[in-house]
């Protein structure tokens, strides 16, 4: 399929999830949701292929094809979010009132359009550089790692932030793009599981790529914990009430009354850390797909619950407008990495 039919497939899909999103309700969140859960993905997924091949690691080779190919989620992106034009002043009035230049509904839609427009390009510029082996490709690499941190920074402190205005964390960005690239690791073990099964025997170089991958899953799960544990043990040692205010509402609620979120916020840290922490220690399960696979999957769903941790409290979401925009969107997600991936060329899976 051209690019053209998959961009065109992009305004479809924008314009139902929006629609999906006012169908149930102009109050809630839903399409704040989707958007900061597919556009990190789509950037995790290029991203690891970058950084990858900028440091010379031969192990994404047989999966970076079917990684590169996610470029068309940023379309959707640029579009969805425009769906949040009539619900600026409802989530961030509280923002746009203390911080009017920064905040000006204008300037607010013009620099994020700008970035995920330009992800769009550098990431499509990007791929078929990486693709093709060509001689801009470590150019482009850069410069995508570049608009990458940045769009991933502004999602923290533009898109998620401002929602518990006056509340704020300067290590919030860095911690959004590790988690992008914590996702597009994920994401990079599934592609090396469904890539193992077309294989009667299984070339040793994409053996490596699940191994490796699976690896870094294991390496980002304690990144994960570390800027997680940096951001609470700061807010907890100076206890400034507009700081703790977001671990009041989530964690630990007023006295008599607890907060309703504390074991969805438990249960984040048991997915993301503590669980690939203990069994991904062991090389044998490192090295076993069939195992890899599933602990890949808990650990999207962590990366979800996480995502509703960080929103749900301030916004009202519909379930339904979620799960329905939620499907649509990963069905979008999964044709564009499908079908627009090639066979791994023998020279590169040979043994």
């Amino acid at each position: 399929m051209k690019p053209v039919h998959f961009l065109g497939l992009a305004v479809v899909a924008a314009a139902l999830a929006a629609g999906l999103d006012f169908l149930f309700g102009r109050h809630q969140g839903a399409l704040l949701f989707n958007l900061a859960v597919f556009t990190a993905m789509a950037h995790g997924c290029i991203a690891l292929v970058a950084a990858a091949e900028l440091c010379q690691a031969k192990w994404i080779q047989p999966i970076k094809k079917y990684l590169l190919q996610v470029y068309p989620v940023f379309f959707v992106s640029a579009l969805m979010f425009l769906g949040l034009i009539p619900r600026f002043h409802e989530f961030y009035g509280e923002a746009a009132k203390a911080l009017p230049n920064w905040m000006n509904p204008y300037f607010f839609f013009l620099r994020n359009e700008a970035l995920l427009l330009l992800s769009l390009l550098l990431g499509w510029l990007y791929g078929r550089e990486s693709l093709r082996n060509g001689p801009l490709r470590s150019t482009y690499g850069v410069l995508y790692l570049f608009v990458f941190v940045a769009t991933n920074s502004f999602i923290a402190f533009d898109w998620i932030m401002p929602l518990e205005y006056p509340w704020f964390s300067t290590l919030l960005g860095g911690f959004f793009f590790i988690e992008s690239l914590y996702t597009g690791v994920m994401i990079a073990v599934i592609c090396s599981f469904f890539l193992i099964r077309q294989y009667s025997e299984v070339p040793k170089a994409v053996q490596k790529a699940q191994y490796d991958s699976s690896l870094l899953m294991f390496g980002f799960s304690i990144l994960w914990c570390y800027l997680f544990f940096s951001q609470l043990i700061v807010i907890w040692y100076g206890n400034v009430p507009f700081e703790v205010a977001f671990f009041i509402k989530r964690v630990w609620g007023n006295p008599g009354h607890p907060s309703p979120y504390w074991p969805l916020a438990v249960a984040i840290v048991l997915i993301l850390f503590l669980f690939p922490f203990t069994v991904l220690q062991f090389r044998k399960v490192k090295a076993n797909p069939k195992l890899t696979f599933p602990i890949a999957l808990v650990l999207y769903v962590g990366f979800l619950l996480e995502r509703f941790f960080f929103i749900r409290p301030n916004v009202p979401i519909s379930l339904v407008s979620l799960a329905l925009q939620y499907l649509l969107l990963l069905g979008f997600f999964l044709l564009v990495v499908l079908k627009r991936a090639q066979p791994v060329p023998e020279e590169v899976a040979g043994k």
